[in-house]
C-alpha cells in the first residue's frame, strides 16, 4: 500500500500545526470482567491503545468498532463514546473516575469486577488543542478512526513509541510524565497519518492522497484573505480549470468557492471570539470586500449576525 505523498504530508502539517496539540493526561487501564468506560464529548483529541484483550467502541447503536490487542483507536475531536469488553456492559463515566484531568495527569485504573482475573489492558491519552484553530479539513475527520495492529507494526516509530509509553508506565523514572505525554502527542500524529492513508472514504484522506491539490489547499487554509478564483487556484495546482474544479469538489466534498467561503467564516468567528477588532477590520482581514457581504454570509452560516454572535460569546465567557 502506498504511503502519503509529500504534498499530502504538507497538507496534514498545515492542518495540524495551528491546533497546537499538547498532551494533557494518560491512564493505564487494567481490565476485568464487565469493564466499560464512557467518555462524553470533550474538546480534545483522544487515543485508546489496546495492549491486551478485546474491546468494542460504540458511538451509538449503529456505530460499533471491534478492537483487538495491538489496535489503536483515534478520536480526533473527542467524540462521545463507550469502550467496553462487551457492548452490553454498564459503563462508568471517565469524568467520575478522573474528575480533574489536567496537564500532566496520570492514573492507573482498574475497571470491571476486581474479583475476577485481569482480561486486558488499555492505554488512553488525551490531547488538548485550540478548537478555534480547527481548519475545515480537521472538522471533516470521522468521529473515530481505527489503526489495526498489522499497520501499527509496519510503522517502526509508532510501534516504538507505544512500547516506550508502556515501558515508562511499568518502570517510571525521572521525567516519566513528560516523556509519556510527548510520546502520546507523536503517537497521535503518526496514528492519524496512518488512519487517513488507509481510510478511502474520508475527505481528508482523499485530499492527502491526491497528487495535485495539496498546494491549493494549503494556500486556501493560510492565505484565505486573497481574492482567489478557481482559475488562479487551478494554476497553483497545475491543472486545467475545469479539471481542478471537478477534482477538488469530488475529493473535498464541496466546491473551491464554498471551501474558501467556509474557511473565511471560521476565521471570522475566531476573530469575533478572540479580538475586539471592528467588523470592518475583520471583513478586510478575512478577504471580504465589504461588511455587508460578510454580515450576510455569516448570518446564513451561523444563524446569528456577527455582532450578536460576539455579544453571546462575551456573555457566556
Amino acid at each position: 500500500m502506498s504511503e502519503v505523498n509529500d504534498a499530502g504530508a504538507d497538507v496534514l502539517s498545515s492542518i495540524l500545526s495551528p491546533l497546537r496539540l499538547r498532551g494533557v493526561y494518560h491512564s493505564d487501564c487494567r481490565l476485568h470482567q464487565g469493564w466499560a468506560l464512557r467518555g462524553t464529548q470533550e474538546p480534545r483529541a483522544l487515543i485508546h491503545y489496546m495492549l491486551d484483550g478485546n474491546a468494542v467502541v460504540s458511538l451509538g447503536a449503529d456505530a460499533q468498532h471491534h478492537l483487538a490487542a495491538g489496535d489503536l483507536a483515534i478520536f480526533p475531536r473527542g467524540a462521545a463514546h463507550i469502550v467496553s469488553g462487551e457492548a452490553t456492559s454498564t459503563a462508568v463515566n471517565i469524568s467520575d473516575l478522573l474528575p480533574a484531568r489536567g496537564p500532566g495527569t496520570t492514573a492507573a485504573l482498574t475497571l470491571g469486577d476486581h474479583s475476577t482475573p485481569q482480561i486486558g489492558r488499555m492505554l488512553c491519552g488525551g490531547l488538548d488543542y485550540d478548537v478555534s484553530a480547527e481548519y475545515l479539513l480537521y472538522r471533516m475527520l470521522p468521529d473515530v478512526m481505527i489503526v489495526r495492529r498489522d499497520r501499527v507494526v509496519e510503522q517502526p516509530l509508532l510501534g516504538h513509541l507505544l512500547r516506550g509509553i508502556l515501558a515508562e508506565t511499568d518502570a517510571p523514572g525521572n521525567g516519566t510524565e513528560t516523556v509519556q505525554l510527548r510520546s502520546f502527542e507523536l503517537a497521535y500524529l503518526l496514528g492519524l497519518r496512518l488512519a487517513l492513508n488507509d481510510d478511502v472514504d474520508a475527505h481528508v484522506g482523499r485530499a492527502l492522497r491526491h497528487p495535485r491539490l495539496g498546494r491549493a489547499l494549503i494556500t486556501m487554509n493560510m492565505d484565505y484573505a486573497k481574492p482567489w478564483t478557481v482559475r488562479s487556484l487551478a494554476e497553483l495546482s497545475g491543472l486545467p480549470q475545469s479539471t481542478f474544479a471537478r477534482e477538488f469538489t469530488t475529493t473535498i466534498g464541496r466546491t473551491p468557492a464554498v471551501y474558501l467561503r467556509d474557511r473565511r467564516l471560521l476565521e471570522t468567528r475566531r476573530l469575533l471570539e478572540s479580538s475586539t477588532d471592528s467588523l470592518e477590520r475583520i471583513a478586510r482581514a478575512v478577504g471580504y470586500g465589504s461588511t455587508i457581504g460578510l454580515h450576510q454570509a455569516f448570518t446564513r452560516e451561523f444563524g446569528l449576525t456577527p455582532g450578536k454572535y460576539r455579544s453571546t460569546r462575551v456573555c457566556s465567557s
